[in-house]
């Protein structure tokens, strides 16, 4: 059985969290740079951040990470760029996006018997 109560779905069989696709408000709560992190793509760098997504009901965190590159048209250059971040400037502290509000987009991905709620993109508002 999968309980519902507006935005928020909790499944009683195997109790994962899951969020309907669409947009939300919420917040970015934490936010760390990691460095030469191990991927199945080689070392990386990665910024990874925290959302505290608002349910109307409830508040649920949910993570997401991005690789780190200079390439246009990766998901890394997206976020900068809907998180107003000027790509052309010498530094930026990613502690300045603490407490940003944004608007999240929640797409599911379903995995044999198992649905996944990830975010899809933050974008500053």
């Amino acid at each position: 059985m999968i309980l519902r109560q507006n935005n928020l779905i909790i499944g009683m069989k195997d109790n994962n969290n899951g969020v309907q696709d669409g947009n939300y408000n919420g917040k970015i709560t934490d936010i760390r740079l990691k460095a030469q992190q191990a991927t199945q793509y080689g070392f990386k760098d990665i910024l990874t951040a925290e959302v505290e997504i608002d349910l109307d009901v409830t508040q649920i965190k949910k993570n997401t990470s991005y690789y780190i590159s200079d390439k246009e048209g990766t998901r890394f250059s997206r976020f900068l760029d809907d998180m107003k971040i000027d790509r052309n400037s010498e530094e930026f502290d990613v502690n300045e996006l603490l407490d940003v509000k944004v608007e999240v987009t929640i797409k599911n991905n379903k995995v044999g018997d198992t649905v996944y709620s990830n975010i899809d993109r933050i974008v500053a508002i």
